[in-house]
């Protein structure tokens, strides 16, 4: 398992700021790729009321399982700490499909309260998201651009991950010239939207 600190902006945009994005991006050699995010929870979703998320990724046939831990938020830029564990396809699919316990990885995981017998982590599904990376900024890490499918549900995300505070002006620079006002936009992450949508349809509160 590794650990290391994410600081990072998130944000939810319309689709047609996604698309003149994207066609900007384009036109600078970005590249696209598609990626599974697949979800677990405890059955009244404890690691989703802790600000925690617990994900297997699928990423060009390999897998990585994720925990991060919210640390702190300002707006729309937040930090968490994020641990990583490289998967075994075996591995991940056998969890994936139900036939090996997720606590079966989650070892060396700090996970302490959520792993008891009366309080099972259970599969809940997955987001098929279709990212698009490049460079607007020398320097930078790159802008990541999302679009995101998951219960019937398509949205729009852009994120952008930094190391240093000299980093975390130049993205809001970067964004005021695009007339982006961060201010102004929604941040939720991709398991907080995921599993609220999933409660929503289990209250039969949503189409």
């Amino acid at each position: 398992m590794k650990l290391f600190v994410e600081n990072e902006l998130k944000i939810l945009i319309t689709e047609e700021l996604y698309q003149d994005i994207f066609r900007q991006a384009f036109q600078h050699g970005a590249k696209t790729m598609v990626q599974t995010n697949h979800y677990f929870d405890t059955s009244d979703f404890y690691v989703t009321g802790e600000k925690m998320s617990l994900r297997i990724r699928e990423k060009n046939n390999e897998y990585m399982l994720t925990l991060k831990v919210g640390r702190k938020k300002a707006g729309q830029f937040q930090s968490s700490d994020e641990y990583n564990k490289a998967l075994e396809n075996e591995q991940a699919l056998s969890v994936i499909h139900g036939m090996q316990p997720i606590e079966s990885l989650l070892n060396d995981f700090p996970l302490k309260n959520v792993i008891r017998k009366e309080r099972a982590l259970l599969y809940k599904g997955y987001m098929v998201t279709k990212r698009t990376s490049y460079m607007p900024v020398e320097g930078l890490n790159p802008l990541e651009l999302d679009q995101n499918v998951y219960l019937g549900m398509q949205d729009y995300e852009l994120e952008w991950e930094y190391d240093q505070q000299e980093q975390y002006k130049a993205i809001l620079d970067w964004l005021k010239q695009q007339n982006i006002h961060t201010t102004s936009l929604m941040t939720r992450s991709k398991f907080g939207r995921f599993m609220e949508r999933l409660i929503a349809l289990k209250e039969h509160s949503l189409p």
